[in-house]
């Protein structure tokens, strides 16, 4: 049986994240569609990513999946802030020239999923998030909900969500035009760690869960 655990449920600000992402985010803005789009995309959307961190679900200070929030935030922060300017089709420009760079390849190849190791990390990774809000009951229903399906002895990742996080805050926020370009960089992501992803549904578009199916690749 689980130990419950005390946490505050509400998600702090960390402005490191702004930091590490909107900087790269903003250099392929620039250099795609033009330095006042970029400016205004940076300028505008530091203190509304502020405002999304206040407002984002009680998922818990320090939990292990946060990260995944504070950078959706960014985006959506830098998109709301064009004002309609940067379409959705660009953001997804500016993530895949992004997810090609040398600096995130590079950082990626360290998680290479053809190793047998780094997917039973992997596996490790998504049990103890899993179980790390299983201890806490106050953020339960906020955070990310998990069910694991058939692990073939860890040597795939196979699971799926009956609740996001980011999902609920772009519906909250009306920012559903831009939500299912942050879900496309799930496979920008794993394709830079050499897996094969698989994918049914999502909750972005209405699905009944955000599944996945993750497979060494060749």
């Amino acid at each position: 049986m689980a130990t419950t655990q005390h946490v505050e449920p509400k998600l702090p600000y960390e402005g490191k994240f702004w930091m590490l992402v909107a900087p790269p985010v903003r250099h392929y803005i620039k250099k795609l569609y033009g330095s006042e789009l970029a400016r205004k995309a940076y300028k505008g959307g530091k203190p509304l990513y502020r405002e999304l961190i206040d407002r984002a679900p009680a998922i818990g200070a320090g939990n292990p999946m946060a990260t995944n929030l504070y950078l959706a935030c960014v985006v959506f922060a830098m998109w709301k802030a064009c004002d309609g300017e940067l379409t959705p089709d660009m953001v997804r420009e500016v993530l895949r020239a992004l997810f090609a760079s040398r600096v995130v390849r590079s950082a990626a190849e360290k998680g290479d999923l053809r190793k047998p190791e780094n997917m039973a990390k992997l596996n490790e990774s998504l049990h103890a998030c899993a179980a790390w809000a299983e201890e806490r009951p106050a953020i339960k229903d906020a955070t990310w909900q998990f069910h694991f399906d058939d692990d073939r002895g860890g040597t795939i990742a196979h699971y799926h969500y009956t609740r996001c996080p980011i999902n609920d805050l772009a519906r909250q926020e009306g920012l559903m035009e831009i939500l299912p370009v942050m879900c496309e960089t799930d496979y920008l992501n794993l394709e830079n760690k050499h897996a094969r992803f698989t994918r049914e549904h999502t909750l972005a578009e209405d699905g009944p869960y955000c599944d996945f199916l993750i497979e060494p690749g060749e």
